[in-house]
């Protein structure tokens, strides 16, 4: 009994852990190199970023995303420097957005919900029987498809009939929406979303195929903090140096001695090891 309790608290309202990361959760990678859906332990790093540069990130035991958005921006300690919030779908949810008038009024997000991308093809628009493609009617409380059937509000109601469909409506989260798409379908909006994918997508990139960085080889939340923090500032810094030190500088630092920058390069790593190693 005892052994069930000790695992139930280690489970802290997850699904799974990892026996020898406790904090570690199971859950699908996006490398999947045998193509069988196999789960592994791990984190949900979740990034902000601005003109590439990450100013802040978290780890997450949750393989989903929507359920990160709340902690991470209270964990933020420079969220008042910026006034719009851009994350893609997998944030878009009634809680997210709900959240985010209430508590960050202050700010514009432009998140779409999961099928806002969807409900943008033609497919989509042309299906008939899509509640989206139907005319709504406020004052009237109605619903007018496309065939013109008339859909009128007639009562609240739990029962579930076999033989007939339903158009369940939830005015809150329809309201919501719209806001977001009407956001999101303005030039700015347009504009800002669209930048998203060039902004935070190449972090991720940089990280596994410039630093070679795809999985950690620390256990425990704070030193995998740790590392991924390390492998961010080191992106930060080498995007800081590309950018403001002068082409003619950058060739004349092509042109040195391999062993220089060889030597270099080992002391940088000199100097991550016994950081790391004293952090653990």
């Amino acid at each position: 009994m005892k052994k069930y309790e000790e695992a139930k608290e280690i489970f802290a309202g997850r699904n799974s852990y990892s026996k020898t990361d406790h904090d570690a959760t199971f859950m699908h990678m996006k490398e999947d190199r045998m193509k069988n859906g196999q789960l592994k332990p791990g984190y949900n790093i979740q990034a902000a970023t601005t003109n590439q540069y990450v100013v802040d990130f978290a780890l997450y035991p949750n393989p989903t995303d929507f359920k990160t958005l709340e902690p991470f921006l209270e964990q933020m300690t420079t969220l008042d420097k910026f006034d719009k919030i851009v994350a893609d779908a997998g944030y878009g949810s009634e809680y997210n957005y709900s959240m985010l008038e209430e508590e960050y009024s202050d700010k514009q997000y432009y998140i779409p919900y999961t099928m806002y991308e969807k409900e943008q093809t033609r497919k989509y628009k042309n299906d008939p029987t899509k509640l989206a493609n139907w005319f709504y009617d406020e004052q009237g409380d109605y619903y007018l498809d496309q065939n013109g059937v008339r859909f009128s509000f007639k009562h609240y109601s739990r029962r579930k009939d076999k033989t007939t469909g339903q158009v369940r409506y939830n005015p809150n989260w329809q309201y919501l929406k719209e806001k977001a798409k009407a956001v999101l379908q303005s030039p700015e909006g347009r504009y800002i979303y669209s930048m998203r994918k060039y902004d935070v997508e190449p972090i991720f990139g940089h990280l596994k195929n410039v630093f070679g960085m795809r999985r950690t080889h620390l256990r425990g939340k704070k030193k995998v903090e740790t590392d991924i923090g390390i492998a961010f500032m080191m992106m930060n810094l080498s995007k800081y140096w590309n950018r403001r030190w002068p082409k003619d500088q950058s060739s004349l630092c092509e042109n040195k001695n391999n062993k220089e920058k060889d030597g270099q390069a080992a002391q940088i790593k000199s100097w991550i090891d016994r950081l790391l190693v004293s952090e653990s």
